[in-house]
């Protein structure tokens, strides 16, 4: 665990009910979880190798929903900024969007390869995919839409993230590199070569701060809008997921 500061209070209750999760709990995954996300008010979903994707209440642990529509691995989850919707990417080249409080679901998307990574920013979706292509999709009241793709990464897509209340998008993939995007016009804003495997990308609630880890354990915050280093860490492991807490002041 790489961090700044300490998690807060709810992050911890979270962390503190995960072991509802392992196997032989009622309504567990019965094979390896892949994927996990944490909404805005506290709820939790899963995606895994059993083909379904599940939300749970954070704090209590309880199932709420199985999501069992996939015909392939659920590779990776997201909610958007409000918890309205959920997404589940799955192995089978689909996104499923459906409204959180029901479960129901809304849309599928389909995409132009296997899902690696999901994120949300208003009413744009980015879906990230195993042969380094990342598809842009406009939410609207009626469904989505595809608006853009961003070509540049030769890599799978592991990582992705919008700055809170923009369209600007930072992604990372095996090919080595970092980039940010301008998401809804399908624009190229900034690139950086590391030349390892950048495994999970994150910004800080303020939107101030981006950080990105590698599979050897490098972590490195730079400001939002560009790649000039402004620190770096070492972790004691290589970096598969990151994520800041909801101060900004830790990063994990």
């Amino acid at each position: 665990m790489l961090a700044w500061g300490l998690p807060s209070s709810r992050a911890q209750n979270a962390a503190l009910n995960l072991g509802v999760f392992k196997a032989g709990s009622w309504g567990a995954h019965l094979r390896p979880v892949l994927a996990l996300a944490v909404s805005a008010d506290g709820l939790i979903a899963t995606g895994s190798v059993d083909e379904t994707g599940k939300l749970w209440a954070g704090v209590s642990g309880k199932l709420q929903k199985t999501i069992g529509a996939h015909a392939d691995s659920v590779t990776a989850v997201a909610f958007s900024p409000d918890g309205g919707l959920l997404f589940t990417g799955s192995d089978d080249q689909s996104v499923r969007v459906l409204e959180t409080g029901s479960a129901s679901e809304q849309q599928v998307l389909r995409t132009q390869g296997r899902v690696r990574s999901l994120a949300a920013s208003g009413g744009l979706l980015a879906v990230g995919t195993d042969n380094g292509r990342i598809q842009v999709f406009q939410l609207r009241q009626g469904g989505a839409e595809a608006v853009a793709q961003l070509q540049g990464h030769s890599g799978e897509v592991r990582g992705l993230a919008f700055r809170p209340g923009s369209g600007v998008l930072l992604s990372g993939s095996r090919d080595g590199t970092v980039r940010l995007w301008d998401a809804a016009k399908g624009t190229s804003l900034a690139s950086k070569s590391e030349g390892v495997p950048v495994s999970g990308v994150a910004f800080d609630p303020a939107g101030q701060r981006l950080a990105y880890g590698l599979e050897n354990g490098l972590v490195y915050l730079h400001p939002a809008n560009a790649f000039s280093q402004n620190s770096a860490v070492r972790a004691s492991g290589g970096v598969q997921a990151l994520a800041f807490a909801p101060g900004g002041a830790y990063v994990g």
